[in-house]
């Protein structure tokens, strides 16, 4: 392949370009540095160098967190690992001070905390002196912590909140048992008859009487239970006792004791009890096996694993035993009915599995009643009447209140039940059925006779409850809603009236081809009554036009995110935008798309290899440039500039599209730059510029005060002039909109004067290398120009 003089020139001038680029880079980063090292340590960054804390300190800590599970333990040593040493150090010491039971509650804390709290936390619990004193600041935090990490999914769904953290938050009842976390086991004196005897437990056998016994039966005789199930009792022999209930295992003892000794007394008592292994799984903190001894309850197995979490059910805890189910446990039974749970039923075997599934249908109930919170329903279909018990009644118990159930359709959350109803009488609500997700309010009455309101959702802005007065319409709550959800007209509306206590439901089409504003019209001949709700129902997926969004910001009177139709194009956006502030720069238009960013990319990308394969092979052949380079020398350079030239290029790659808009936007109607808009579009409209930059081959590279009416040489005097290495005879200007000129005297305010260095460089490359250049060129001018607009 052959190119001409002109080519190769042409070539020349656009790589010398990316080259002044790397070295104005180069040069403005010491510059920042240099200055950043004149200022205070205060004014600089805070950070100070990292020193690894000692390995005797990680290991006080190790030993400290050695019980907390698997997940909690890494996720601390990351904390620890971005802790300066000098607060590790401080850590490891008070954690040496601190019972076990206090350990896992500090890690709590300090896992919600950011690096900085972590370090002002630690400091304020070495300054408290006594131990209890930092106990109690420990589980005072602990607290707070768990009221903002702690909640669950299910109790956000229900706050209706998403991110931010409210006192009224409604919480899961039953998860706050205080002995999950540490349930002790029963001395064996406590143990239930009804506990089943196996091998390893240990008994005591008294016997007393008339007659003269054999001395080793005159003291209690400690016996433990075999592997075969048997006891062997001194001049009784071997009795069966494995898999019986203790009392009748005492039977049983007491008549063989009595066959050999004739007519005395026998007790028996549990001296202590075996270990077994049981399996937890499902929803509990940390599923696995347990060893179990004590009391041999589902209840310590559970504690054991952490207990249930609130994505797991209360009310449908399943004991399985070799494959079967043979029990099921409901906490709520336990919780709100006050009822004991006996052992018996489920005292556990070896390998038993405690299985707790995922959690049932939950509903919440809030405001006047005597336990607020969301409940867990087995399944659907509880009653409403039950849910209010479930939930310890109306508070106070006299009076009339006011009952509503809401329940989300679609994405709203509707009123599906709303009545009154006398506090003792709760028949009324027998026939209504709870579903998933259910909120049901309550509240006096009373309130009913200050309030009146009206409810309008659906296609409107807002869904709310808004004050009744007297002649309100249909088009008073359509507007005090915001309005219609969209410039397109709705296509029918649903009244909902109270009357008797019964609800009636009407629904009304909207007359087709009707603007926002007839349909207005119409909705005010509609009146409203105290109470009644509306639901605006959308138009059909096929009377509704797809609209694109397109980002203006900047110097103009409205700017802001807008919905357009396909097709609008620049005028248009900037006639609803107020037009230009008198502070605006219209020459120096940033319009950036993203579908142009792809594909400037994609070239960008293309040429950084070919570039590579030039640059590189060149310097391979020993070729010596005019800077008296040599190979080894000018391959290390080589690889330095492609990695500059690449970051370059990345980095200014923001799919400008080069426009000039007229200060008078009427002019730009039938100009060629009133381009239609695309999806994603966004325009920023700058500030006007007072400075002019300097780059590349000069002294002292750099940005001035702009000073009309000066051209080229004035501002490459203020840089201190050209260096030894500059190629005079290529310098040019990048105008504000992105715009190559040679035109050295015109110089305007954002303008960039670029001189080159003179070098030698490969040519083969010169048509892609030149188109990529205009778009680095476009991203830097636009770039400088936010950056200004930021400054000011």
């Amino acid at each position: 392949m052959h190119f001409g003089p002109e080519k190769i020139s042409s070539l020349r001038k656009c790589l010398k370009v990316i080259f002044q680029f790397s070295l104005s880079l180069g040069f403005l980063y010491l510059s920042n540095y240099a200055f950043s090292q004149t200022l205070p340590r205060s004014e600089t960054s805070r950070e100070t160098s990292y020193e690894a804390p000692s390995p005797d300190e990680l290991r006080k800590i190790e030993e400290k967190i050695v019980n907390l599970p698997t997940e909690q333990k890494l996720s601390f040593r990351n904390i620890i690992s971005s802790l300066p040493r000098e607060t590790v150090s401080k850590l490891a010491s008070l954690m040496e001070e601190l019972p076990e039971d206090i350990i896992p509650m500090l890690v709590r804390v300090l896992s919600g905390m950011r690096t900085f709290e972590i370090q002002i936390f630690v400091d304020t619990l070495q300054s408290i002196t006594g131990l209890v004193d930092k106990i109690t600041y420990i589980k005072r935090k602990y607290v707070e912590v768990e009221e903002i990490i702690g909640i669950s999914e299910i109790e956000r769904f229900f706050s209706g909140f998403e991110r931010e953290i409210e006192e009224k938050t409604l919480r899961q009842i039953g998860y706050n048992i205080s002995w999950w976390p540490e349930m002790k086991k029963l001395s064996p004196q406590f143990i239930s008859e009804g506990y089943v005897l196996g091998p390893g437990d240990t008994l005591f056998v008294y016997i007393w009487g008339k007659i003269k016994l054999p001395e080793a039966l005159n003291f209690p005789i400690s016996i433990t239970v075999l592997s075969d199930g048997k006891i062997f009792i001194p001049f009784i022999g071997p009795v069966s006792v494995g898999g019986l209930e203790i009392s009748e295992a005492s039977n049983i003892i007491r008549g063989a004791v009595r066959r050999i000794l004739g007519d005395v007394e026998v007790a028996v008592s549990l001296a202590s009890v075996k270990s077994i292994p049981v399996v937890v799984m499902g929803e509990v903190k940390n599923p696995g096996v347990i060893i179990l001894s004590g009391t041999l309850s589902p209840f310590e197995a559970i504690s054991s694993a952490g207990g249930i979490k609130k994505t797991g059910s209360l009310r449908q805890i399943e004991i399985r035993r070799n494959g079967k189910k043979i029990a099921e446990i409901d906490l709520y039974k336990m919780l709100f009915e006050g009822g004991g749970i006996e052992i018996s039923p489920f005292s556990l075997r070896p390998w038993d599995v405690i299985f707790i599934p995922k959690i049932g249908p939950t509903f919440a109930v809030k405001g006047s009643v005597k336990r607020k919170g969301i409940y867990e329903m087995k399944e659907e279909g509880l009653s409403l009447s039950s849910a209010i018990e479930l939930a310890g009644g109306f508070f106070p118990s006299d009076g009339k209140f006011r009952v509503r159930v809401k329940r989300y359709k679609g994405e709203e959350r509707q009123i599906v039940f709303d009545d009154f109803v006398q506090g003792g009488d709760l028949s009324a609500l027998k026939k209504f059925s709870v579903k998933d997700g259910d909120l049901i309010e309550i509240f006096p009455a009373i309130y009913e006779r200050v309030e009146k309101y009206i409810v309008v959702s659906g296609y409107v802005k807002r869904t709310e409850k808004i004050p009744f007065f007297e002649g309100m319409t249909l088009k008073d709550a359509v507007l005090l809603s915001g309005g219609f959800k969209d410039v397109y007209p709705p296509s029918s509306y649903e009244i909902i009236k109270k009357k008797d206590g019964r609800e009636e439901r009407e629904s009304f089409p909207v007359p087709k081809n009707k603007t926002q504003d007839e349909i207005l019209e119409m909705f005010q001949g509609v009146k409203l009554e105290p109470f009644d709700r509306i639901t605006i129902l959308p138009p059909p997926d096929e009377d509704v036009v797809k609209f694109i969004s397109v980002e203006i910001f900047g110097e103009v009177k409205f700017p802001g995110t807008y919905s357009i139709v396909k097709g609008e194009k620049l005028y248009d956006i900037l006639k609803r935008a107020g037009g230009f502030t008198s502070y605006a720069f219209p020459e120096g238009i940033v319009f950036t798309r993203e579908s142009v960013r792809a594909g400037q990319k994609e070239k960008a990308s293309l040429v950084i290899r070919l570039l590579a394969r030039e640059l590189l092979g060149e310097a391979s052949q020993g070729y010596v440039s005019p800077l008296g380079q040599f190979p080894q020398q000018r391959a290390t350079i080589a690889e330095e500039r492609l990695k500059i030239i690449s970051y370059l290029t990345e980095s200014n790659i923001k799919g400008r599209i080069v426009i000039k808009v007229p200060r008078d936007i009427e002019k730009l109607k039938d100009s060629k730059y009133n381009i239609e808009l695309e999806d994603g579009d966004k325009i920023y409209v700058p500030s006007v510029p007072n400075y002019v930059m300097v780059s590349g081959e000069v002294k002292n590279p750099s940005t001035f005060v702009y000073v009309p009416g000066k051209g080229a040489k004035f501002y490459i005097d203020l840089a201190g002039g050209t260096s030894k290495y500059a190629d005079t005879s290529q310098i040019y200007i990048i105008k504000a909109n992105g715009e190559t000129s040679d035109d050295l005297d015109n110089i305007g305010p954002g303008d960039t004067v670029v001189v080159p260095p003179e070098i030698k460089v490969p040519y083969q490359t010169w048509y892609l290398v030149r188109d990529i250049l205009s778009l680095t060129f476009q991203g830097i001018s636009a770039s400088a120009l936010m950056y200004n607009a930021v400054k000011r």
